[in-house]
């Protein structure tokens, strides 16, 4: 099934994407990346750095992304090892052709880097472990500091989107506790089954609209109506 692309999350990106190129355009003209800009402005209006920004706009991209995208029944598990068939192959092959061209053009670059740093660089966590303090030369080629950070944002992800859940089933059972008659006021997902058998409800948690669907059956609601969606 071919997968639906939502245009405003491309829009995002694709700012996202051009406040890093103007970033790193400038960092190799200057040759650091906060010297004055040449061609191209590195600030926004109100001393917004652009690298702040797009690398802001590709974090909330990922998690709007994730929060699309991920079933909400998916365990933990299943959740880290699809993000590490979808992270890890394509950065290992990046920084190999990195790895050895710096190698060879440029000998000795790496040779303050301690040989266990090595196992941060596989896992993609180097940049971030010498942003930390953790090391300090490391093997770092292409970015990883970024990957590092959105790595222990996956680890978060599960966490956030259960409890995102949690709280979007406690406000669909005080709707529903309105839509069927002599159902309390607050009546969770699991109560309200157990309570009046025949009543299905789906949420969908991270629709912008927060919208609301209970459906009926006709025995459980006496004839009563068949789907009634709430929109908040």
């Amino acid at each position: 099934m071919k997968k639906q692309r939502l245009f405003y999350l491309d829009l995002v990106r694709a700012a996202a994407l051009i406040c890093i190129l103007i970033v790193h355009f400038n960092a190799t003209v200057t040759g650091y990346f906060t010297l004055p800009h040449k061609l191209f402005t590195s600030t926004l209006p109100l001393g917004i750095y652009l690298g702040d920004f797009g690398s802001s706009l590709f974090f909330i991209v990922s998690g709007a992304s994730l929060a699309l995208t991920v079933p909400a029944e998916q365990n933990p598990a299943q959740f880290y090892k699809r993000r590490a068939r979808a992270v890890y192959p394509l950065f290992w092959l990046a920084w190999f052709v990195v790895f050895s061209y710096r190698f060879v053009a440029h000998p000795g670059s790496f040779g303050g880097a301690r040989t266990v740093t090595l196992v941060l660089t596989l896992l993609g966590l180097d940049n971030f472990a010498v942003a930390a303090g953790w090391v300090g030369t490391d093997f770092a080629c292409v970015g990883e500091w970024f990957l590092g950070s959105i790595l222990f944002l996956y680890l978060l992800f599960p966490l956030l989107q259960q409890g995102a859940a949690q709280k979007a089933v406690a406000d669909l059972g005080a709707d529903a506790g309105g839509l069927h008659p002599g159902a309390p006021a607050g009546l969770g997902r699991a109560a309200c089954g157990r309570a009046y058998p025949g009543i299905s409800v789906r949420h969908d948690v991270f629709n912008a609209r927060r919208t609301h669907t209970v459906y009926f059956s006709p025995a459980a609601a006496g004839g009563g109506r068949a789907g009634t969606a709430l929109g908040r």
